[in-house]
């Protein structure tokens, strides 16, 4: 039975190994290769196929990297950019929204709360998976923690 799936699994990596684009590999040995490459040598050096599905899952492991011998390039933490409607809002317009639903914050520079997800900065892709899933307001929670987790706080 095992022979049987080791040829049948051989005769799928040959008819995969047709020229098509695939998934490419850097074999140590043999340079970079293509997928179907990689799982015919791999069928054609393993008896069984046991040993054919180990040599094909077996996986590279990765170098320990030594950040602090890299110099990266600063991060920008602040995303959010406020709104010309909620910029415009006073300190007591801010105040009234907040207690309206039901918030209370602490700290400096806080932003205000916003009234919809597109106040927000979120993507367009967010955005319209929001739409779809009828999500049209965020609760009082959201509308508050969004900005401040866009402006890095």
């Amino acid at each position: 039975m095992l022979q049987r799936q080791a040829e049948q699994a051989v005769k799928a990596a040959e008819a995969v190994s047709e020229p098509s684009i695939g998934r490419l590999y850097n074999d140590i040995d043999d340079g970079i290769m293509e997928e179907a490459e990689r799982t015919l040598k791999a069928l054609n050096a393993a008896p069984d196929a046991l040993q054919v599905l180990a040599e094909i899952n077996k996986k590279k492991e990765l170098k320990a990297v030594d950040h602090s011998s890299i110099e990266y390039i600063p991060i920008r933490k602040n995303l959010f950019i406020i709104p010309r409607v909620l910029a415009e809002l006073t300190a007591e317009e801010v105040a009234l929204r907040r207690d309206q639903m039901g918030l209370k914050v602490r700290g400096h520079g806080v932003p205000p709360p916003v009234s919809s997800f597109n106040e927000c900065g979120l993507s367009e892709i967010i955005l319209s998976a929001l739409t779809k899933q009828n999500i049209v307001t965020p609760f009082p929670v959201q509308a508050q923690c969004l900005p401040c987790i866009m402006a890095g706080m």
